[in-house]
């Protein structure tokens, strides 16, 4: 979970850039956390019955990768060719997946710090725990396998560890608290503006 892919110009090598995978920033899929959270604000906490976990945690073979890559204007920039309206001759190189991941322990408290698009890296960890928190319909294999942690390395939490969340709010510092028996996740994250900001509103509405 949240590892990572290098992207690399084709037509300069020297021109390359990592990207975070963010499964939760896809569209359709975003909207689907978000309904959920929404159902468990205006009800009793938990998550609709007919969350839709086969659009969430599709893992089905696929020929096509989604990026969310924000376009810095710089010049020599892999962002600024893959914003080019004109997108003839441009090719990539796609390596990955790649990195540990991240894997929080069952004990402790576990501290993040991000800004600006730093924050995607965090954004599935956050809609696990969301999965987890609301008490969504159980995780099925498939996401089993894909989340598993290698021995040697700590365990994930435990669905039924997830007990509170809290959220405060200063100017355009967050900090999100998520409590788990004897663990817990705190997590701060600032952006230039609201408008700027990725996935915001789902960390607000995660409280």
């Amino acid at each position: 979970m949240t590892k990572h892919f290098l992207l690399r110009s084709t037509q300069n090598p020297k021109v390359f850039r990592h990207y975070t995978t963010c499964n939760a920033m896809n569209p359709p899929v975003y909207i689907e956390y978000m309904r959920a959270l929404r159902h468990a604000m205006e009800g009793d906490g938990t998550g609709p019955q007919d969350f839709d976990k086969d659009l969430v945690l599709d893992i089905s073979p696929s020929t096509q990768a989604m990026f969310t890559i924000k376009n810095y204007n710089r010049e020599t920039g892999v962002s600024t060719k893959v914003h080019l309206e004109d997108q003839a001759g441009q090719e990539f190189d796609v390596k990955g997946p790649m990195g540990k991941g991240l894997m929080p322990s069952k004990d402790g408290l576990h501290v993040a710090f991000a800004a600006g698009t730093g924050a995607l890296c965090f954004v599935d960890l956050v809609a696990y725990l969301i999965r987890k928190t609301l008490k969504l319909d159980s995780v099925p294999d498939k996401m089993a396998k894909e989340i598993k942690v290698e021995e040697g390395n700590p365990e994930l939490l435990d669905s039924n560890e997830h007990k509170n969340t809290s959220i405060q709010d200063s100017g355009d510092t967050m900090s999100m608290i998520v409590s788990s028996g004897n663990t817990s996740l705190k997590m701060y994250v600032s952006f230039v503006s609201r408008e700027d900001a990725v996935a915001l509103e789902m960390f607000e509405a995660f409280d």
